[in-house]
């Protein structure tokens, strides 16, 4: 990712998007927590947008809802304090509820940031 600046293009590294989505998920207390999974989180660009998608799991009996929006309206603060110059879609992916036993489920979120 790439961001211009008056004083020249600035290189913007995955590890930024990792870190965001890993604090914003700290903010759940538990709730949500990446999925173990190869790749949680997968960072995309193409010409028109860059796309971060996380997959999640979620703690059984708490609010989804709630835990949600939390983990996305940090996300959106601290990517429009960016000032990237494109939008960026975050995608958050619900792919398993956590009780005594995992149970898969296909749940998704999706925010535009412009």
């Amino acid at each position: 990712m790439e961001k211009i600046t008056e004083y020249g293009k600035i290189k913007l590294s995955d590890n930024v998007f990792e870190k965001v989505v890993k604090e914003g998920l700290a903010l759940t207390n538990g709730r949500d927590n990446l999925a173990l999974e190869r790749k949680s989180i997968i960072i995309d660009e193409d010409e028109n947008e860059i796309r971060v998608e996380f997959h999640v799991t979620h703690k059984f009996g708490t609010s989804m809802l709630f835990s949600s929006m939390t983990v996305m309206n940090y996300i959106e603060e601290n990517i429009k304090s960016i000032k990237i110059g494109k939008p960026v879609r975050v995608t958050m992916r619900i792919v398993a509820i956590k009780a005594r036993k995992s149970f898969k489920v296909d749940h998704e979120r999706t925010r535009v940031i412009n």
